[in-house]
């Protein structure tokens, strides 16, 4: 049943989309991003908002900024980044990309305190912030649902030159993820 809804608005929106607006000249807006409820700093916000130009057919230049926030850590990137999308005829369009740029980091360091009773607290003891150099590169799909609105999804791979990506329970060097989104072409 699920499947067959998913074929189904598939068929319906393949109808919808004419021609991909990937031409020079052609502006890009697109915005990815999660809301994650169940992570160790409560309630995660990660977003990335991008502005691209096609400087020839298919190619395109961006800038993106990333935001990721949550109780403990937040973590912004402003990337310059270049992106080759693949015209196979159809609605259905692969790209890759790669890019560098700046990230910073703030944080907030705990030290938890335990009694004889097994009573704990939790203190902050500081913030801290590091800068870096970041390293990107993508490849993905877009599925045009009409000339200037597509669906977009994306493997991202970031590395960076200080640890400033939060994880489960370290910071990291490097990032890996699969964002979602939609592009608006004009």
């Amino acid at each position: 049943m699920k499947y067959g809804l998913i074929l189904m608005i598939g068929l319906v929106t393949a109808g919808l989309a004419q021609g991909q607006l990937l031409l020079l000249g052609t502006q890009e807006l697109g915005i990815e991003g999660t809301i994650d409820f169940d992570t160790p700093g409560k309630t995660a916000l990660d977003m990335n908002v991008s502005y691209g130009y096609f400087l020839f057919d298919y190619i395109e230049i961006k800038g993106d900024f990333s935001l990721y926030d949550d109780d403990f850590a937040t973590a912004v990137g402003l990337l310059v980044s270049g992106e080759y999308n693949i015209d196979l005829g159809i609605e259905l369009v692969p790209f890759v990309g790669g890019g560098i740029g700046l990230g910073r980091l703030k944080y907030q360091v705990y030290q938890v305190t335990v009694d004889e009773e097994g009573e704990g607290e939790v203190g902050r003891i500081r913030n801290k912030e590091k800068n870096s150099v970041l390293l990107g590169v993508s490849g993905g799909l877009k599925y045009f649902l009409a000339e200037n609105l597509a669906l977009s999804v994306a493997l991202n791979g970031r590395v960076a030159s200080e640890k400033i990506f939060p994880g489960k329970d370290k910071m990291s060097r490097t990032d890996l993820s699969l964002d979602w989104g939609l592009r608006f072409f004009f």
